[in-house]
């Protein structure tokens, strides 16, 4: 996805902007790919809606970039995450994409 032949400049920040509303099939499958695009530079942000349990929520934790109070959120539901969501992620999501290396 990340990469000059589909447009990717090397000299700005790459950004991975994620929304779920479930659990993947096998997390840790999903960590370590999640690990090895943040190796590879890509910020992630992630959105949960509505996956409070503790084990959704490791789940995000590990998905996102650090720190996760910056870059990992959740709402109980896509609604809430536009009526009251949008003023505290876009602020992150714009920080993160528009900074560059």
């Amino acid at each position: 996805m990340f990469s000059t032949e589909n447009g990717d400049r090397p000299e700005v920040r790459n950004v991975a902007f994620l929304f779920t509303d479930g659990e993947s099939d096998d997390r840790n499958a999903t960590w370590r790919m999640a690990a090895a695009a943040r190796e590879a530079g890509i910020h992630i942000i992630i959105v949960g809606i509505n996956l409070r349990d503790e084990l959704r929520q490791l789940e995000l934790l590990g998905i996102g970039s650090d720190p996760n109070d910056k870059n990992v959120f959740n709402f109980d539901s896509f609604e809430d995450f536009f009526t009251h969501g949008l003023d505290n992620v876009l602020p992150q999501l714009l920080e993160a994409a528009c900074n560059s290396k």
